[in-house]
């Protein structure tokens, strides 16, 4: 087999080969022969059938079995001859078959680009200063008590203040006619806050317990449901019930019912520990894509389209599970598939940029992760999910998560290696992060 690489660009090869007239013959007759033992022909017992006959009804199929066999069996050690790893699959132009005589052939498909690495060690970051202040954990705590929070009926009778939540029914219509998400029993809103459509909670204010009224809404032109949007909309409601929150009392009671048996005083400083944590993890994530970044602006290289597409996907279908989890999905949102795949592109690019920048320093300074570490880190993942590691790990090999948690091991070890070699430069905290 005869075999040679044209560069069609900086991440796209062509691949020629030449198959010769002995290995053709060979899988010509192979074919022809597994065709005649199983073929049925009136007047000819199984295994009898003649050549010519043979040819005369099963040429064109016969010639697309070989094609495809030869191509398939050829094309993975023509890559190995070559040292070439694709990233995409091949787009595959094939000559004619003919018995006695070569087959031509030739594959095309993207390749990682080749990266000449430019100054991407001793790199300036900024690191910012932080300390977490008792402000900072009241701020906290005063969060944890709002979603403790109980909501108690409100037995005077007032107006409806921002604030309080109403118990509703609801009927909704557009044009004289039901809409979807427009009617609910019982429904729970809190006023001050657009939860059902916007506008509403605004005009549910100085209303009062028990009043049946009727709201005429426009709703805005960019809101997400587009049967809706710039349209007027007419509500039918009905307040059945006024509600107000009513927060827990901050004390050693309180830290109990959060599993905290030291006290409100535990409880603060456990609150403490936790933010002093979480913004390390920030200040760190910053300090990572400022690497990134800078990587990325003094690295400039083409990216294969085919690994940005499958970025996209692999967005897409975390967008639509979430979606799923939340009850919801792109066509109850009038968004289309096409629209959410162009936002994304722009982000699917930087991260496929990322990747590549970030391997090419981990080979050239010969980093790598184990296979230990690898199972070191399973292990902590199953411990915080208070999941058995050893099924875990089986279920990582299984679905082929192993590979794909050693890849982002392999790049949180190349950036903490940059940045163990970055000109570092401690600056205050910046207010807006």
């Amino acid at each position: 087999m005869d075999v040679n690489v044209e560069q069609l660009g900086p991440v796209k090869k062509k691949i020629n080969v030449a198959i010769p007239p002995e290995k053709v013959a060979e899988e010509i007759a192979l074919t022809y022969h597994k065709l005649k033992q199983s073929v049925k022909i009136r007047g000819f017992r199984p295994g009898k059938v003649p050549q010519d006959l043979l040819r005369k009804y099963y040429k064109e199929e016969v010639e697309g079995e070989v094609i495809s066999r030869l191509i398939q069996s050829s094309y993975p050690e023509a890559l190995r001859k070559l040292q070439i790893v694709p990233v995409s699959q091949p787009v595959v132009e094939n000559g004619v078959l003919e018995e006695g005589k070569e087959f031509l052939y030739s594959a095309s498909f993207e390749v990682k680009p080749e990266i000449e690495l430019q100054e991407y060690l001793n790199l300036p970051v900024e690191r910012e200063r932080y300390e977490v202040t008792g402000q900072d954990v009241e701020k906290r705590l005063a969060m944890i008590r709002e979603s403790h929070a109980s909501l108690k009926d409100i037995e005077e009778d007032r107006p409806i203040a921002r604030g309080d939540f109403i118990v509703a029914d609801i009927a909704g219509t557009l044009r004289e006619k039901p809409f979807r998400g427009g009617s609910s029993e019982d429904c729970l809103l809190e006023v001050g806050v657009d939860s059902y459509l916007p506008g509403l909670s605004q005009k549910l204010i100085g209303l009062r317990k028990d009043a049946a009224e009727e709201i005429l809404l426009t709703i805005p032109a960019d809101y997400e449901e587009r049967e809706l949007a710039g349209e007027e909309v007419r509500l039918k409601i009905k307040i059945k019930g006024l509600k107000e929150k009513v927060l827990p009392p901050l004390d050693d009671s309180f830290a109990g019912d959060l599993g905290e048996t030291g006290g409100l005083a535990a409880l603060k400083n456990k609150l403490k520990n936790s933010l002093e944590k979480e913004e390390k993890h920030r200040i760190e994530s910053v300090m990572r894509n400022t690497i990134v970044d800078q990587l990325i602006g003094k690295n400039s290289f083409e990216v294969p389209t085919f690994m940005v597409e499958r970025q996209i996907e692999f967005m897409m279908a975390d967008t639509q599970r979430a979606l799923v989890a939340q009850g919801s999905s792109l066509e109850q949102l009038g968004v289309s598939l096409e629209s959410i795949k162009e936002g994304y592109r722009k982000d699917a690019e930087k991260q496929v940029k990322c990747s590549l920048v970030v391997e090419a320093v981990a080979r050239k300074e010969s980093l790598a992760v184990s296979d230990e570490e690898v199972e070191a880190k399973i292990e902590e993942i199953a411990a915080s999910s208070k999941q058995d590691s050893s099924k875990v790990k089986a279920l990582y090999r299984k679905e082929g998560l192993w590979d794909g948690l050693k890849v982002k091991m392999l790049e949180r070890k190349t950036l903490d290696f940059l940045l163990e070699r970055a000109a570092i430069t401690d600056v205050e905290r910046k207010h807006d992060s």
